[in-house]
C-alpha cells in the first residue's frame, strides 16, 4: 500500500501529483492521497498504469475548506488495456476542485478495459467542484459506478456532465447499473445530469438499468436522464426518482433516452412527495432526430399534493418510431400542459395508458397522439381531478384526415367529471362508466363543455360508432330502482 498526505499547506505544486505510474504487475492497486489544506495546481491521480493489469482500490480525499485543487482529480487511470475497479474519490468539508473528477478514467480509445464499481463522492457545505463528474468513463463498458452529491455540496456549470458510468467507442459498450445521487438542501448541480451513457453512433451498446436521484431539498439545473443510448443499441429499465420538498430540477427529465434505432423500454420515471419539475417529464424519449427505434412500456408516475411540472408529461415520446405500450399515472400535482400516454412524430401509438386520481392537469389527456400514424387500443381513465383540456383517445392536431384515432380507444371514468367550456372527451370508441357510491339520483357523470361526437368524420378511417357502457355499480351504490342518472349531458351523432 501506497500512502501520500497532505496535511499543511501545498505551494503551488507545478505539475500533477501522481502517487503512481506504473506499467507493471501489483504496483496498480492499493494506493492512496489524501489532502485536508492548501493548493495544488495540476491533476491528482492516485494511480495509472499503461500495462494490462487491473487497476483497483486506489483513492484520493480531499477536504477542509482552505483546499484548492487547480486540475482535476483521478482515483484510478487507465492509458493501457486494465480494467478500472473500486476506484474513490471524496471531496468533502468545504475543498474546492477547479477542473473534473473521475472515480475510474481511461484515456486510451482504443483500451479493452472496462470500469466497474468506482465511486466519487462529493459532500458538505461549500464543497465545489466546477465541471464535470464521472464514476467512471471506459471505451468498452461501465457498470456499477456511482456518484453521490450530498449536503450542500455544488458541482458542475452548463455544459458539462455528471454521470454514473460512462462508455464510448466499443461496438457492445454497455453502460448497465450506474447511478447519480443528488441530496439534501443546499446541495446545487449545473448540467447534464446522467445515470448511465453510451455514445458511439457506429456501435450498438446499450444504456439498462441506470438510476438518478434527487431528494431532499436538492436543485438541479440541466436535463436528467437515467440512463442514454446514443449509439444502435438498447436503453432499457432505467429509472429516475425526483422526491421531496424543495426538491427543484429545471430541465426536461427522461427514464431512458436513445438516439439511434434500439429500443426504448421499461424506463420510469417518479416525481413524488412535493418536487417541481420546470419542464417535461419522459419515461422515455428521443434524445436526437436520427431517433428511430420504438419506445415501449415506459412510465411515468406523479404523486403528492405539492408535486407539480410546469410542462407535459409523456409516457413515451418517439421519433419515427412507435410509441406503444406506455404508462402515466397521476394520484396528485399540477401538471402545465398536456399529459400523452404515447406520442409519435411519424409511427403509431397504440395500447398506452393514462389513469389520473387527483391533482389539476392544465392541457389535454391524450392516451395516444400519432402524427403521422394510428392511435388505436389507448385507455384514459378517470378516477378524480380537475381538468382545463380534452380528453382524447388517440389525437394529432393537424391534417386528422383519414387515419384512425379511434379503434380500440377506451375513456374509463370512475367519478364524475366536469369539464371546461368548449372542451370535450373525443376519439374514443368506448365511454365506460363506473358508478361509484358517491353518484347520486340526478347527478350527471361526464359533463362535457363541448358535446361529444359519437362518429366523427375525421380521424375515423373505419368510421367507428362510439358506444356507451356502464362497467360496473358498486355494490355499496346509493342508487334505488327508478333513480335516473345522466352519463353524458351533450351528444352528437350518438
Amino acid at each position: 500500500m501506497n500512502t501520500f498526505h497532505v496535511q499543511k499547506f501545498i505551494k503551488y505544486f507545478a505539475s500533477t501529483i501522481l502517487l503512481l505510474h506504473s506499467g507493471s504487475t501489483l504496483a496498480e492497486s492499493n494506493n492512496h492521497i489524501t489532502i485536508s489544506s492548501g493548493t495544488t495546481k495540476g491533476d491528482i491521480i492516485a494511480a495509472t498504469s499503461s500495462s494490462d493489469a487491473t487497476i483497483s482500490n486506489n483513492s484520493v480525499k480531499i477536504s477542509g475548506s482552505s483546499t484548492v485543487v487547480d486540475g482535476s482529480v483521478v482515483g484510478g487511470r487507465s492509458i493501457g488495456n486494465g480494467s478500472l475497479t473500486e476506484n474513490k474519490v471524496i471531496i468533502t468539508d468545504g475543498a474546492h476542485v477547479t477542473v473534473n473528477v473521475f472515480g475510474g478514467h481511461t484515456t486510451n480509445s482504443r483500451s479493452k478495459g472496462t470500469a466497474s464499481e468506482n465511486t466519487v463522492t462529493i459532500s458538505g457545505s461549500g464543497t465545489h467542484v466546477e465541471r464535470s463528474v464521472y464514476g467512471a468513463n471506459s471505451y468498452v463498458g461501465a457498470d456499477n459506478n456511482k456518484v453521490f452529491i450530498l449536503d450542500g455540496a455544488t458541482v458542475g456549470a452548463s455544459g458539462y456532465t455528471i454521470v454514473g458510468g460512462f462508455t464510448s467507442s466499443g461496438s457492445l459498450a454497455n453502460a448497465e447499473h450506474n447511478s447519480v445521487v443528488v441530496s439534501g438542501n443546499g446541495t446545487t448541480v449545473t448540467g447534464y445530469l446522467i445515470g448511465g451513457e453510451t455514445q458511439d453512433s457506429r456501435g450498438a451498446g446499450s444504456a439498462n438499468f441506470n438510476s438518478v436521484e434527487v431528494t431532499s431539498g436538492a436543485k438541479t439545473k440541466g436535463n436528467i436522464v437515467g440512463g442514454s443510448s446514443k449509439t444502435q443499441g438498447d436503453a432499457a429499465n432505467n429509472t429516475v426518482k425526483i422526491s421531496g420538498s424543495g426538491t427543484v430540477t429545471t430541465g426536461d427529465v427522461m427514464g431512458g433516452a436513445s438516439a439511434g434505432s434500439g429500443l426504448t423500454t421499461l424506463n420510469t420515471v417518479e416525481i413524488s412527495d412535493g418536487a417541481s419539475i420546470v419542464g417535461s417529464v419522459f419515461g422515455g424519449a428521443y434524445s436526437s432526430s436520427d431517433g428511430q427505434g420504438d419506445y415501449t412500456f415506459n412510465s411515468v408516475s406523479v404523486s403528492g399534493e405539492r408535486t407539480s411540472i410546469s410542462s407535459s408529461l409523456f409516457g413515451g415520446k418517439a421519433k419515427a418510431g412507435n410509441a406503444n405500450g406506455n404508462m402515466v399515472s397521476i394520484e396528485d400535482g399540477s401538471i402545465g400542459a398536456s399529459v400523452y400516454g404515447g406520442f409519435s412524430d411519424a409511427g403509431n401509438a397504440s395500447e398506452n395508458s393514462v389513469s389520473i386520481s387527483g391533482g389539476l392537469v392544465q392541457g389535454d389527456v391524450v392516451g395516444g397522439y400519432a402524427n403521422n400514424g394510428s392511435a388505436t387500443q389507448n385507455t384514459v381513465t378517470i378516477k378524480g381531478g380537475s381538468f382545463m383540456g380534452n380528453l382524447f383517445g388517440g389525437y394529432k392536431e393537424a391534417d386528422i384526415g383519414s387515419t384512425d384515432l379511434i379503434s380500440g380507444n377506451n375513456l374509463e371514468l370512475h367519478s364524475k367529471l366536469v369539464l371546461e367550456a368548449g372542451k370535450t372527451a373525443a376519439y374514443f370508441e368506448s365511454y365506460n362508466f363506473f358508478i361509484s357510491p358517491d353518484i347520486a339520483a340526478g347527478d350527471t357523470m361526464l359533463t362535457a363543455g363541448s358535446a361529444v361526437d359519437f362518429q366523427p368524420v375525421q380521424g375515423n378511417q373505419n368510421n367507428v360508432q362510439s358506444k356507451i357502457k356502464i362497467a360496473s355499480v358498486s355494490t355499496d351504490t346509493q342508487l334505488v330502482v327508478g333513480d335516473k342518472i345522466t352519463l353524458i349531458n351533450k351528444t352528437e351523432n350518438a
